[in-house]
């Protein structure tokens, strides 16, 4: 065993090489496998990974409210928490600080122990030793594994080998040891990853009832022992897992988006996709392992029917009958919006397959001559896969390399003021000239990277479940510089901290600087381009941060404001607008600057958690008169406003197609109420529309 280990390691440590020189700041760039894995999950699963460790010794009470999206709870809950994997990298991160070096550790470490557990397995089945070992290789450069990435850490597929190893073992002895073992073994998958623990279950069931086949003394033992401990396993993860269940959108019943394809679609996204997830000499290695189910040794036939086995079950999960598709979508397992990833099970199954072909070749040749076919096909895998492994090059993570200064100097300007941070722009406006890989440039998933170095609460970050106020807290930022567009971010969030990029990320850099020039924002930082200040505004709207705090409720917007019918007498509005333009271009947009007050006794609910717009306030503009009379537009409010308040905004309303002499009528209205009254609550415009140009 210690020298097959030796030799993964020897392959692995060749052709992984430029990832592990530089697994403290970057990652391998995903190449053929994108769009199928993700940079910016990458960044997530290195920020889990080092809250985690993390939480564990300085905040173990709000473990699951991991500091994004804040203030709302639970932000953990919307991805994978890697408890089992976290074991492994808590050290790492322990003794360096480095996220993205602790999840690096756990990924490369997994390359070479899954093809040991592999190698085991297959010797357990009665395959030579040279045929176990390219057996391995096969599975350690297995489906979603080349190019190398961090998202192997939401399915290790170390633990499907190894599973169907203990399951072998205790039925030839069932006995406590190897129950004990099982138990660990289980264990540790299913709490490595919600999708591990899937595809666990998938691989016990189909291995338990291999076993059963087996007519040996003994069934009614095994099936008590290997039921026990699924259960009790099973138990302790739904037990763990109350808070991740709890989530509204885990709570619905919906077909994810990839099974409503139509089926010829989703054969050819399969099979388009086919030889990049195995690798060609896998799957002719596979296609001979068939044959050998008829005219094999009984070892052959044995590990060929095993992985035949695999691979049919996971091509059904992967692309399921209707029936299927509507039971996980009832079912926890509705969280795996990316049934492709079932793949990782049907790599085991052509591993198998494929040790069974090579078997069944060395058996039929002359030691010698098997010896000499053998090493060459372990070779070409090598070979093959190996040079694909970081063959697109590095993608390189800045908060823990170019980057890391600045956010140790956040780290020590912010020390004994640990107020949540605004990082900003959230989105990069030269992505194609910094060569970023992330999906529309997005820059939150670096910022939760950096992140790791200070620990402030960010107002922002990215995960698989974004939670309902992050739809209030963007348009808000879209109305930066704006000075009430920053008093409604304290009111909301209580944000204390703007940390500035340089101004290349910047679409307009004035806007930088006017954020800047704020009164109540003072500049306390500055190095490398970036800027970091301090807000010093006291929250007016105590209420709105406790809202979101809370969680969304029932009955209530997402800043508290009770959701129900206004009375009459709590109706009462005014409408008004600055500098109104008298003339539009037909179908251009009329930007206006208006300014809307709340003269009733109750507050104006606008955003909801579910998007449900009844009973919230909206401005209604109406175009009566001209060629295209009664024209409607709705257009939401930026946020709640409570009695006696004012809420200025600019809006733009799409001018009607046909030129001519209109009455722009604006007013309010509650969306299954009445038109909100007043002396003022209806103002008409005169504008002349003109034809464009």
């Amino acid at each position: 065993m210690r020298r097959a280990l030796a030799a993964y390691c020897v392959v692995f440590l060749l052709t992984a090489s430029p990832w592990i020189g530089s697994a403290g700041h970057a990652v391998p760039r995903l190449g053929v496998l994108a769009p199928l894995v993700s940079p910016d999950d990458a960044r997530m699963i290195c920020w889990a990974f080092g809250w985690i460790a993390h939480a564990t010794v300085a905040a173990s009470a709000r473990l699951l409210d991991a500091p994004i999206n804040y203030p709302a709870p639970a932000q953990l809950t919307g991805s994978e928490h890697f408890a089992s994997s976290v074991l492994v990298a808590a050290p790492v991160f322990w003794s360096t600080g480095n996220a993205v070096l602790a999840a690096n550790a756990v990924a490369l470490v997994s390359y070479p122990l899954a093809a040991l557990a592999m190698d085991r397995l297959l010797v357990a089945l009665g395959c030579d030793a040279l045929v176990a070992w390219t057996g391995g290789l096969l599975f350690m450069f297995g489906p979603l594994r080349v190019p190398g990435n961090l998202q192997i850490l939401q399915y290790p597929n170390v633990y499907l080998p190894l599973l169907a190893l203990v399951l072998l073992r205790l039925r030839r002895r069932t006995d406590l040891r190897w129950g004990v073992i099982f138990a660990l073994v289980l264990l540790a998958a299913m709490f490595s990853s919600y999708h591990m623990a899937l595809m666990s279950g998938v691989v016990v069931a189909l291995w338990a009832g291999r076993e059963l086949v087996n007519r040996e003394p003994g069934r009614g033992r095994f099936i008590l022992v290997a039921a026990g401990v699924v259960a009790l396993d099973a138990g302790l993860l739904l037990l763990v897992s109350r808070s991740y269940f709890g989530r509204a959108e885990a709570q619905a019943s919906v077909v994810p988006d990839f099974w409503r394809q139509p089926p010829g679609l989703l054969w050819f996204f399969v099979g388009l996709f086919m030889r990049r997830w195995f690798g060609t000499i896998a799957l002719l290695l596979a296609t001979i392992g068939l044959p050998a189910l008829l005219f094999g040794r009984s070892a052959v036939r044995r590990t060929a029917a095993a992985g035949l086995l695999f691979t049919i079950v996971s091509a059904v999960l992967i692309l399921p009958p209707a029936p299927i598709v509507h039971l996980l979508a009832a079912s926890p397992a509705r969280f795996l919006r990316a049934p492709w990833r079932f793949v990782v099970v049907a790599g085991l199954g052509t591993a198998l397959l494929g040790a069974a072909g090579l078997e069944a070749v060395r058996e039929r040749l002359p030691e010698r001559a098997g010896r000499i076919v053998l090493a060459l096909v372990a070779l070409a895998v090598a070979i093959d896969r190996g040079r694909a492994l970081v063959g697109a090059g590095l993608d390189e993570i800045h908060p823990m390399g170019r980057d890391r200064p600045v956010y140790d100097a956040v780290t020590q300007a912010t020390a004994g003021d640990p107020g949540a941070l605004l990082e900003l722009p959230l989105h990069d406006a030269r992505a194609e000239e910094h060569e970023s890989p992330i999906y529309r440039g997005s820059l939150e998933p670096d910022a939760m990277v950096g992140g790791t170095r200070h620990w402030l609460p960010l107002l922002v970050g990215h995960t698989g479940y974004t939670p309902p106020h992050r739809r209030l807290v963007d348009a808000t930022i879209d109305r930066l510089p704006r000075a009430d567009a920053l008093a409604d971010l304290v009111d909301m969030t209580h944000v204390r901290w703007l940390l500035l990029r340089p101004e290349e990320y910047w679409e307009d850099a004035a806007s930088r600087a006017d954020i800047l020039r704020l009164p109540e924002v003072r500049i306390v930082l500055a190095r490398d381009g970036w800027t970091l200040a301090r807000v010093d505004r006291p929250p007016r709207h105590s209420g709105w941060f406790a809202a979101i705090a809370g969680g969304s409720r029932a009955g209530s917007s997402l800043l508290g404001t009770p959701l129900r019918r206004l009375a009459p007498v709590e109706a009462a509005a005014g409408v008004a607008v600055t500098d109104a333009p008298r003339v539009a271009s037909a179908g251009r947009p009329l930007a206006l600057d208006v300014a809307v007050a709340n003269l009733g006794m109750a507050g104006w609910p606008v955003a909801t958690a579910g998007g449900d717009p009844r009973y919230t306030v909206q401005l209604v503009a109406r175009w009566r008169g001209g060629g295209d009379g009664d024209a409607v537009a709705r257009i939401p409010l930026a946020r709640d406003v409570p009695a006696g308040e004012r809420l200025a905004q600019r809006v733009a309303l799409p001018a009607p197609l046909a030129p001519g002499a209109y009455d722009l009528e604006l007013a309010l209205e509650q969306v299954g109420g009445a038109r909100l009254g007043g002396p003022a609550a209806v103002l008409d415009l005169p504008v002349e529309v003109v034809p464009p140009g």
